[in-house]
């Protein structure tokens, strides 16, 4: 059931900011408007939903089911990439035809003309080493003011553009954006949050959802109502909001947060008796904090399970959106050949013949998978047929993502109960109970670190252990300080164990 304030955002016309607070149901809202309007338009145009992770993207195209056809629903870079860099690029610059252009994140160049000349010389689109500049995006804004073709066919193809997680833009893709907007009078769907801009260090400019706010071009409109936490923690988690207008005294009386004081030794013992029975996540900043962590648990008899990225999310190629639908069939047994097709390859591109050959190369990369077999030379065999080239390295790191067993576990619905974890890699998921360390905050003394806490306490559902190992009162009365901006005391949601 829809609130009135996610209906107004769905019905809303013309070009639509919506800020959306944690666990208010922003991805519930995006599908619902990208229904609306596709089942609406009565023109040829199409719509472009796009986000930052496969993960987002697979759930919407999943959720929209055949609407989904014909309808771009892809990352940004890779919308840049396929719609703009790879059948553009030849009208501005000299490239032999036949070079195939694809992205290598990890190579790097320094300044634009180098990434020009890697481009007609190689075929690779390469990353700044600085990366907070974005040249994937300042390549293809470049080539739509300068192509007249690349501009009729945007303007011709799409009606709206969609846009989740805005908030970890960068001032090179928001320029982009502006321009489709502002020049090819493309309307915008921009969802997003400040509070949870965790990606300052790579680039993400908080100043331009502020920006939009105050831009009379954009409508503004504002999602509070959470449907995944308590009351309780909803309440504290407004602490971090000044454009929440309501009071958030007396919300909710019972104190599902626990502040302990504790040593980097005893910190264990002390949380024993509050620690969740199912699903309870350590949330850390650091990868090599969270893997200590284990240890340090097991002196409680508490096993828990550091959640590592499986290397197959570290393939900086286009090789890695194929690789990880071919990951999904050969780790889940009902994953059919038809799942495969329809999350990764557009019908209206393929004959009929090409996709029945697709779909026997499947059969047999999962006999020969289940046999124990190599399967190297016929994954590059569906790569050729689709047109993506899949290196040794990229192969390397689908190959050893296959025998990750918490890898496994995630795509099969397995997760462990007890987890560590990094917060960064927690964005996006829910957990029954998380548990955090003050220390990873640095006092709050920046926006990045207020946001990082917001994203982390915004991950838990039923209830939040801070721990503070400190020695000292700054992080406690740092956040009673921001408690009283709000005219609220840390104590009524918080129960502090000294």
């Amino acid at each position: 059931m829809l609130t009135e304030e996610q209906l107004k955002a769905i019905e809303q016309e013309g070009n639509v900011l919506v800020l959306a607070s944690a666990g208010t149901g922003k991805t519930a809202v995006l599908v619902n408007k990208l229904i609306r309007d596709i089942e609406r338009n009565k023109t040829y145009k199409s719509i472009a939903a796009m986000t930052f992770t496969i993960k987002a993207t697979a759930e919407i195209r999943n959720r929209l089911g055949n609407l989904s056809y014909n309808q771009y629903i892809g990352t940004l870079n890779t919308f840049a990439v396929e719609e703009i860099i790879k059948p553009f690029f030849k009208d501005l610059y000299d490239i032999n035809k036949e070079i195939e252009i694809d992205v290598k994140y990890d190579d790097s160049i320094m300044t634009a003309n180098e990434g020009v000349k890697k481009i007609q010389e190689t075929g690779i689109i390469g990353t700044y080493e600085d990366i907070r500049k974005n040249f994937i995006f300042q390549l293809a804004l470049h080539i739509v003011k300068k192509s007249k073709a690349c501009r009729l066919y945007l303007q011709a193809k799409y009606f709206k553009l969609y846009i989740d997680e805005y908030q970890d833009c960068d001032r090179d893709t928001h320029n982009f954006f502006m321009y489709l907007c502002y020049q090819l009078k493309i309307q915008l769907f921009i969802v997003g949050d400040p509070k949870q801009s965790i990606y300052i260090w790579r680039g993400a400019d908080t100043k331009i959802l502020k920006e939009l706010e105050e831009n009379p071009l954009f409508i503004k409109l504002r999602l509070f109502k959470n449907f995944r936490a308590h009351e309780s923690l909803e309440a504290f988690s407004f602490i971090f909001d000044s454009k929440y207008q309501k009071s958030i005294n007396g919300i909710s009386s019972e104190k599902r947060i626990y502040y302990f004081f504790a040593s980097q030794s005893n910190w264990p013992r002390k949380i024993k008796s509050y620690i969740s029975e199912d699903n309870s996540v350590v949330l850390r900043r650091m990868r090599e904090t969270a893997k200590n962590n284990v240890q340090d648990l097991e002196s409680i008899s508490k096993s828990f399970f550091y959640i590592e990225e499986p290397t197959i999310y570290q393939i900086y190629s286009s090789a890695k959106y194929l690789l990880l639908e071919l990951a999904k069939f050969l780790i889940i047994p009902s994953y059919s050949t038809f799942e495969v097709i329809d999350n990764y390859i557009d019908f209206n591109i393929l004959t009929k013949s090409q996709l029945t050959e697709i779909e026997i190369r499947l059969r047999n990369l999962r006999e020969l998978y289940n046999e124990g077999l190599d399967i190297r030379n016929i994954v590059e065999d569906i790569g050729v047929l689709l047109k993506i080239n899949i290196a040794d390295e990229d192969f390397n790191k689908f190959k050893n993502s296959l025998s990750d067993l918490y890898f496994q576990d995630s795509l099969i619905g397995q997760e462990k109960s007890f987890t560590t974890r990094t917060i960064h890699s927690s964005k996006g998921l829910e957990f029954n109970q998380v548990i955090i360390f003050v220390q990873d905050f640095n006092n709050f003394y920046n926006d990045d670190n207020k946001n990082l806490f917001y994203v982390a306490i915004t991950r838990a559902k039923d209830s939040i252990i801070i721990i503070d190992c400190t020695g000292n009162f700054n992080c406690l009365n740092k956040l009673k300080s921001l408690c009283r901006q709000r005219n609220v005391e840390l104590e009524s949601f918080v129960s502090i164990k000294y």
